[in-house]
């Protein structure tokens, strides 16, 4: 998976932290009946309030040199500014009402080996982002429309905005699926359209806009396992300085096969192989894990 963090945060459990719709207490009991006091947690008793997650993604070594503290690139060699690394966002948000969740995403990451910037800081916290996700904007006859949109702050000289001198992005999130009960299979597209405000005095080679799309498939196995596939089919960057459609520099297409085994009702990995199709081989294959933890 080539997105960076920002994606990953946005695909912190798929459904964007789905809210409960609903508050506890409210319901009255059917009449000639008996209330039923129903004593919840006191985790469950935030989740009606807001939502804490972690979403995190571990990208390691070819499967031709595991012991490599280096990436492949799709041609299969090493890529000495890519280490193996643990990328990891922490997700807050706070329930406006049963339709809107905003909150904060902090982004971190973890170079077990290497320091991509030569120096020896093997934890680089990235810029915080803010957001307000619209779960299941359309939900209906299978199909759902989860939205997000965020602005990034620009805190961290290990992010691009201040490297770049950009004032922010602001990026509009999108996961739309269908899923049937009967066939145990989900469809879906993952995307993103993410524009970066200049200042007076940014970089010449920095970004204007990204665009991203991709398409993925779940296959319930079990009531725990589901056999997943993940594809990055559009990963497109156009620089300030070039042209508007013409300037759009795409990243190289892969494929992401795996699985995903739900170890608990709040935690789930989901293993996966990172593969090329335009260069198929074991030297540019490598071994990647996301795992997704739900506080409340």
């Amino acid at each position: 998976m080539k997105f960076n963090a920002i994606t990953a945060a946005s695909l912190t459990v798929i459904n964007f932290c789905s809210i409960q719709h609903g508050f506890a207490g409210t319901e009255a009991p059917p009449p000639n009946t008996t209330a039923t006091t129903i004593t919840k947690s006191f985790l469950e008793n935030l989740s009606e309030y807001g939502t804490l997650s972690y979403f995190g993604t571990y990208r390691g070594a070819s499967i031709t040199n595991f012991g490599s503290s280096l990436q492949p690139r799709p041609d299969g060699s090493q890529d000495p500014t890519n280490p193996n690394s643990f990328e990891s966002t922490i997700t807050a948000g706070y329930k406006i009402n049963k339709d809107l969740i905003t909150g904060v995403v902090g982004h971190f990451y973890l170079f077990p080996w290497n320091d991509p910037t030569g120096g020896n800081q093997k934890i680089q916290l990235l810029d915080p982002i803010l957001f307000l996700s619209r779960p299941g904007l359309i939900n209906s006859q299978g199909f759902r429309l989860d939205t997000r949109v965020t602005l990034q702050l620009p805190t961290s000289k290990y992010d691009i905005l201040l490297s770049r001198h950009l004032t922010t992005a602001i990026t509009w999130i999108f996961n739309a699926r269908y899923e049937t009960l009967a066939s145990k299979l989900t469809v879906g597209t993952y995307g993103f359209i993410r524009g970066y405000i200049p200042s007076y005095d940014t970089l010449s080679k920095a970004p204007s806009y990204t665009v991203t799309a991709a398409p993925y498939a779940n296959y319930q196995l079990s009531d725990n396992l589901a056999a997943s596939l993940w594809i990055d089919l559009l990963g497109a960057t156009r620089n300030y300085g070039t042209g508007f459609f013409s300037g759009l520099q795409t990243s190289a297409v892969d494929i992401e096969p795996g699985i995903i085994w739900d170890i608990t009702k709040n935690i789930s990995l989901n293993p996966m192989l990172n593969i090329y199709p335009g260069s198929p081989t074991l030297a540019s294959t490598s071994i990647q894990a996301n795992i997704i933890a739900k506080a409340f």
